[in-house]
């Protein structure tokens, strides 16, 4: 079985695992993934842990819409931009599969927000499709930025940081128009965090208006 992001990608798949052994190309592809950053040490189940915990959020990096980590299963089978780039560092940095993490931070910055209004410079809370996203999310893209960064200093890719640089100043120039406060701070609607479940997709179920929350929780000893 073959998969692809269009039909003829699927064909040529199908017909390259059709001339070679399609079980032994997968084993080498895992073993490659799994060796490609080793860690061992004296203790064989933490060794085993970390084996399966490094493969089984890499199985969560797919192609649908362009490069991106899925949230989880069943429910979470989209791009969502904050559980992203939360994963990005631990299912790509660590594991140096440099490319595909700039693969995941490009495939977002192609949907960053460019329309005047309150969400510009922002990336996706989630895209469910090419032409279903939403934006609602005031930590995504700081998340992005950071990544960004990680993603360099793990790399030494330093002349990634000057291309990608328009992106990460569109985001900063729409949040401080939008929605940073005189104390620095930015702001959030109701639903505009990880808590960002609607009740008939109209009324927050967790109403964590504004900075008041985040602040303690960052912030508290």
């Amino acid at each position: 079985m073959a998969f692809g992001s269009t039909l003829e990608e699927a064909k040529e798949k199908a017909a390259l695992l059709q001339k070679s052994d399609g079980h032994q190309l997968e084993k080498n592809k895992i073993y490659n993934l799994l060796t490609k950053s080793l860690l061992w040490t004296n203790d064989d189940e933490y060794n085993q842990a970390l084996t399966w915990a490094k493969y089984s959020a890499y199985t969560m990096v797919v192609e649908e819409f362009g490069k991106g980590i899925w949230a989880g299963l069943p429910w979470f089978k989209d791009n969502w931009g904050r559980d992203t780039f939360i994963a990005l560092p631990g299912t790509l940095l660590v594991s140096g599969n440099f490319e595909e993490a700039k693969e995941v931070i490009n495939n977002f910055a192609t949907f960053q927000n460019l329309e005047e209004g309150e969400d510009y410079g922002r990336v996706p809370n989630r895209v469910t499709s090419l032409d279903n996203m939403i934006y609602n999310t005031t930590d995504g893209t700081p998340w992005l930025i950071r990544e960004i960064y990680e993603y360099i200093q793990y790399s030494g890719d330093t002349e990634y940081g000057k291309e990608i640089f328009p992106v990460v100043k569109r985001a900063i120039e729409g949040a401080i128009e939008n929605f940073v406060d005189d104390d620095g701070f930015m702001n959030h609607d109701a639903a505009d965090t990880w808590m960002d479940a609607r009740i008939n997709n109209k009324e927050p179920w967790s109403d964590s208006y504004k900075k008041l929350c985040r602040r303690r929780w960052l912030y508290e000893p």
